[in-house]
């Protein structure tokens, strides 16, 4: 709180505006990476190296095919609104 003198009686709980939408947004602009430089979006190559360690075979090519998922636990679905109506 930067002013005590703004009227607001009650904190603002963060909680009461995010959105399952709005927060997995947020999850996968955080999984690129941050440098504008690169004309690929992951180190492909890191990545397989990674996988071959837990004996899982793959190309730069099959990975750039995987989508992702992001996926909350049912204790953050529960504090989270959804932007989509109810059906």
């Amino acid at each position: 709180m930067l002013h005590q003198d703004t009227g607001c009686t009650e904190p603002h709980d963060p909680w009461s505006s995010l959105t399952v939408e709005a927060l997995e947004r947020d999850v996968l602009t955080t999984v690129l990476p941050d440098d504008d430089e690169t004309s690929d979006e992951h180190p492909w190559q890191w990545l397989v190296e990674l996988l071959k360690l837990h004996g899982i075979e793959a190309t730069p090519d099959e990975l750039r095919q995987v989508l992702y998922v992001v996926e909350f636990s049912e204790r953050v679905r529960d504090r989270l609104v959804s932007s989509t109506p109810e059906r």
